[in-house]
């Protein structure tokens, strides 16, 4: 399960996942294609949205939309409970992180 807004946290659970069957699995990237220094987070970026569409159509975007947004916190909730799981999760994403710098720092190098 990829939650892209948690991209590291599902990189990291995924890596736990599979290290069973490949234990030499590394899921570092070099991020590419994100945008930079994005302020809002994703409820800021949802409510803007709704701002610009006005009442009326948030209205029928959300009764249109109604079970996609149920299956979203659906995962949300099942994502946050397999990463809770694992063991020490801030000690491995401070270290899937690192791993992720230092392959950005090697490609510019």
């Amino acid at each position: 399960m990829l939650i892209v807004e948690r991209y590291d946290e599902s990189m990291l659970l995924l890596e736990h996942q599979l290290k069973q069957h490949f234990p030499a699995i590394d899921l570092s990237y070099i991020c590419q294609n994100a945008t930079p220094d994005r302020e809002d987070d994703l409820e800021q970026r949802i409510q803007n949205v709704f701002d610009q569409l006005g009442p009326e159509l948030t209205v029928e975007f959300r009764e249109k939309n109604h079970w996609d947004m149920k299956l979203y916190e659906d995962a949300q909730a099942i994502f946050v409970e397999r990463l809770g799981s694992l063991p020490r999760i801030k000690h491995l994403l401070h270290d899937f992180q690192s791993r992720c710098r230092f392959l950005s720092t090697e490609l510019h190098e």
